[in-house]
């Protein structure tokens, strides 16, 4: 039997949200919005890589596969930010 580690990380923290929750009296987030919310810090991560790819690059080819990798994070973690902004998600 393999052990997979994401499985347990995210068993882990549906446990710890619930108890979270049920501490501090607040509604828990819908799949959806905790969906949304993982979605948004995945892509700020992916964009601040791609800022610290870009900035490192000095091959002319390499600099622009690193802005156009830029540039896809950054349309990537706005709009997921401004679906949170409609949806009335608050993190």
């Amino acid at each position: 039997m393999l052990f997979n580690i994401n499985i347990a990380a995210g068993k882990v923290a549906a446990v710890a949200d619930k108890a979270y929750h049920g501490i501090i009296k607040t509604p828990e987030l819908k799949t959806e919005d905790r969906q949304l919310i993982d979605d948004i810090t995945e892509a700020r991560l992916e964009l601040m890589r791609a800022k610290s790819l870009f900035n490192e690059m000095t091959v002319e080819k390499a600099i622009d596969y690193a802005g156009y990798n830029l540039m896809a994070a950054e349309a990537r973690y706005s709009y997921l930010l401004q679906l949170a902004k409609e949806r009335n998600v608050r993190f």
